[in-house]
């Protein structure tokens, strides 16, 4: 799964480089902006596949970038919002749960993924009854390790063993997902 663009707010540059460290991968193009003001200009000129941003930027209201992205005109205007605060005061859940993915902080990457992943209608999760619209871990991996690691492997095996994996080949797909996961 590789979306478009991914738009990272955070006013501490760190967490910026761990959240693209984290999911940047499932995006070709990764932004981040450490300021309201960076961010706000960004979401007017660029289009992007979801928007992720700290509640709060330095004293000020993270929220506003939602609202920025919702305004009229603007390209963004339908793109999913994941907002991470250490705590959403019960006003800012009520009025926003409908329409912005929370996440508390401290959170686990897988949290963060899953939220991902429902943000963008993928399913994470493996299931048998997949629709075709929707990606699944089935997409990317097989039931077999094999296939992962006969790429993973493949100057290391011997002819006995490379016959073996040439009766199952890695998918288009795995092979795909592993290139961009040891891209960095």
């Amino acid at each position: 799964m590789n979306m478009d663009q991914l738009l990272i707010v955070d006013d501490e540059i760190e967490i910026c480089e761990l959240l693209e460290s984290t999911i940047g991968d499932m995006f070709s193009t990764v932004k981040m902006a450490t300021t309201l003001a960076d961010a706000l200009e960004l979401i007017k000129t660029e289009n992007f596949s979801i928007i992720v941003f700290d509640l709060n930027l330095q004293g000020l209201n993270g929220g506003e970038i939602y609202l920025a992205s919702r305004s009229e005109g603007n390209s963004n205007n339908d793109t999913p919002c994941l907002a991470i605060s250490g705590h959403f005061s019960e006003d800012f859940i009520n009025k926003h749960q409908d329409n912005i993915e929370l996440l508390r902080k401290p959170f686990s990457i897988d949290e963060l993924t899953e939220k991902i992943f429902k943000m963008l209608n993928v399913n994470s999760t493996k299931s048998d009854e997949s629709s075709d619209d929707e990606l699944t871990d089935d997409d990317f991996f097989d039931d077999e390790q094999s296939d992962i690691d006969s790429l993973l492997d493949s100057d290391d095996s011997d002819e006995g063993d490379e016959a073996d994996n040439n009766q199952n080949p890695p998918s288009a797909k795995t092979t795909d997902f592993l290139k961009n996961l040891t891209k960095k």
